[in-house]
């Protein structure tokens, strides 16, 4: 256990001592103050640990079937649109632990089209983490992920992030038996790729984009996919090592607790798509 995470228990512990043996504070409303501060954050550190604990010891139950639309309304046409929205489900299946359907990557809309309430929250959400508001705050998210990813296109994992960084962040993928391992070779931008096609496809779900618009996006996206990657692994290593490097790069960031259980979520998600024959990739041809 890291001593930095229970510093105000220690503290708690030797102010009492403190007290008691040496009549520390003698204002009774001091003692009281100092008192129930050290307790409440003794507490939250306490919480923290247990949580911590609990969530170390959790395996996500992820439910492939929710990735299928049983009653899609928009189809998706291309096969550049399919082959994108597919690439999708290596973040989507993370989606599939909730109770709704807000995940499916075998059509243009990403939930039930006709449940207006999910809509409205995809909205909220969209909102809160993206800025995104309108059609116009839509593409200018997604053409800045579609730019740095046509810009990015020639560095590599191994350009990026030098041999200490990227042996850490194999290290911890293999501490979770990860079927895509990196080679340190693959191109950096799965991550803007797959974020960028998640972004079409929730905009038109929440009406910011036209089902042109969205489309098109798809297209673009799903062609750069494949002209900067030869397979799924190479796509899903790029994938987690992005996610990864935007979580906190391993470093003391990824402590907190609920970074900690999405990074380990996020890698035994892409090793269920990657190994699953109910996967919408599984034996899917990279083409």
């Amino acid at each position: 256990m890291n001593p930095k995470s229970v510093r105000l228990t220690l503290a708690l512990v030797v102010f009492l001592i403190a007290h008691f043996q040496f009549g520390l504070v003698d204002d009774k409303i001091a003692f009281y103050i100092f008192l129930v501060v050290l307790s409440v954050g003794a507490l939250w550190e306490m919480g923290k640990i247990f949580l911590k604990w609990k969530l170390k010891r959790t395996i996500p139950e992820f439910d492939l079937s929710k990735l299928k639309n049983p009653a899609p309304k928009f189809a998706l046409r291309a096969a550049s649109e399919r082959f994108s929205a597919a690439a999708e489900s290596l973040y989507m299946v993370t989606e599939t632990t909730g109770a709704t359907g807000d995940c499916y990557v075998n059509s243009l809309e990403i939930l039930n089209f006709d449940d207006k309430e999910a809509k409205k929250i995809l909205g909220y959400s969209m909102e809160s983490s993206w800025d995104i508001t309108s059609g116009a705050t839509a593409m200018l998210q997604i053409d800045h992920l579609l730019t740095s990813a046509t810009e990015g296109a020639h560095l590599t994992l191994g350009d990026v992030h030098d041999n200490e960084t990227l042996q850490r962040f194999r290290d911890y993928l293999a501490s979770h038996q990860s079927a895509a391992l990196p080679q340190g070779n693959e191109v950096v931008t799965a991550f803007d790729l797959i974020r960028a096609s998640w972004l079409a496809r929730a905009s038109f779900s929440c009406g910011h984009l036209t089902e042109n618009e969205a489309q098109g996006y798809l297209a673009t996206t799903g062609m750069l996919i494949q002209q900067q990657f030869s397979s799924w692994r190479e796509l899903a290593a790029s994938y987690l090592i992005g996610y990864l490097a935007w979580n906190g790069g391993l470093d003391d960031a990824l402590s907190s607790v609920m970074k900690e259980y999405s990074a380990k979520e996020r890698v035994l998600g892409v090793n269920l798509v990657l190994g699953n024959e109910a996967s919408p990739i599984f034996n899917r041809p990279f083409s």
